[in-house]
């Protein structure tokens, strides 16, 4: 069974957090908060951590970089199950079926006239790719940008 990761500021908290919750969660500390950090050295402005927002701010090459981190570090196993399979559930339920199962792993986002995914594709000769596409256009967020998101999907996977 897989654990649950739960990321708190804090080593101290961290360690009476670890008490209570127990050994199917891991339990580690930022030291700090994302949003504390200076935007100069960080490069990210961080509203809240809940997806796209008018007032956060970040490249595609920030996200494909924070991602490919998240992905080489010890807790990816618990990471990348949560994110949405294409064509089995979640936001990707309904798009990108006729994907290898368990080949993309995506996060979807929409604001008025944006549209993104965020995630990983694997090929079917084992390697994994960081896919970021964000597009702003006056009907991305009413699905006209999906046809776009699936066609990157699917040239990482043709092109392994």
């Amino acid at each position: 069974m897989a654990k649950a990761l739960v990321v708190v500021e804090s080593p101290a908290k961290a360690k009476t957090i670890n008490k209570y919750l127990g050994k199917d969660y891991i339990v580690v500390a930022s030291m700090g908060h994302v949003r504390d950090l200076p935007k100069s050295k960080l490069g990210v402005d961080v509203d809240n951590g809940s997806g796209l927002s008018r007032s956060t701010h970040i490249t595609v090459l920030q996200m494909s970089k924070i991602l490919s981190a998240a992905y080489h570090s010890r807790f990816a196993p618990e990471y990348l199950a949560s994110f949405p399979l294409a064509g089995l559930d979640g936001t990707l339920r309904s798009r990108m079926k006729t994907a290898p199962a368990g080949s993309v792993r995506l996060k979807t986002g929409h604001l008025d006239g944006v549209s993104g995914v965020a995630g990983f594709v694997t090929t079917a000769a084992g390697k994994t790719y960081v896919l970021v596409s964000l597009v702003n256009n006056v009907r991305a967020d009413f699905g006209a940008a999906e046809p776009l998101h699936a066609a990157l999907a699917a040239w990482i996977l043709a092109n392994p």
